[in-house]
């Protein structure tokens, strides 16, 4: 189940877990990005019903927002969220320990304030550190760019042996980035999701695409 934690209300009651998953999975079934699919599996598991979403919008990078229920909410990055100085609370330190170990905290906001973290994780597939080690062996260097936070990034990157990580990339950036290596005379591979990372691909010297992975929240929903 996907992990989410929940702020207070201003009469000091938990915001329900039950109502932001509720609302965060509507306004996702009209992305396509992989955090949207998985936070749309874990409503589906739970038998959640989706409501209808209107004026939805998906800001590079940074997230989705739409009308649910009378209500704008959005589903943003962390990054996104302090860009904004949108008050966390007592979600900050659960925010930044959740991209430590690795999580994508995404953040639900209603009506401009901050209701709820919903920690993704994505699962490393079996092998993946070998497919790196071999590559590396062959003198080729690897690096990950990743649109999570730095610490989430290179968490990841820790667990399958890359030191190369550039962190916080929006999908156009991605782009750039293949430019920038090429212009110093390299050939560039790239692997990414076929979507969000379709200019990167499509740059690069050899591009493959992946379908959006099926990511995996570790806890069941909980409330401080």
């Amino acid at each position: 189940m996907t992990h989410i934690l929940t702020a207070k209300r201003s009469d000091g009651v938990p915001v329900s877990p039950a109502d932001v998953l509720k609302w965060a999975a509507s306004v996702e079934q009209r992305s396509e990005h992989p955090l949207a699919l998985a936070i749309l599996d874990a409503a589906r598991a739970k038998g959640v019903t989706l409501l209808a979403v209107d004026k939805f919008a998906a800001m590079e990078g940074r997230g989705v927002r739409g009308t649910v229920d009378r209500r704008i909410v959005e589903v943003i990055s962390l990054r996104h969220a302090r860009e904004r100085s949108l008050d966390l609370g007592g979600l900050t330190t659960d925010a930044d320990r959740l991209a430590g170990e690795g999580r994508s905290p995404v953040i639900v906001v209603v009506n401009n304030t901050v209701f709820a973290i919903i920690a993704i994780a994505d699962p490393i597939k079996p092998g993946a550190r070998d497919a790196v080690l071999a590559l590396q062996a062959r003198g080729l260097e690897v690096t990950m760019v990743s649109g999570d936070s730095k610490r989430a990034a290179e968490a990841v990157a820790k667990e399958v042996g890359i030191d190369d990580v550039v962190a916080e990339v929006l999908p156009s950036q991605k782009a750039d980035l293949v430019r920038k290596f090429q212009r110093k005379g390299r050939k560039v591979a790239m692997v990414g999701d076929g979507i969000n990372d379709a200019p990167a691909l499509a740059r690069a010297d050899v591009g493959s695409p992946s379908a959006p992975a099926r990511m995996s929240p570790s806890k069941p929903p909980t409330s401080p």
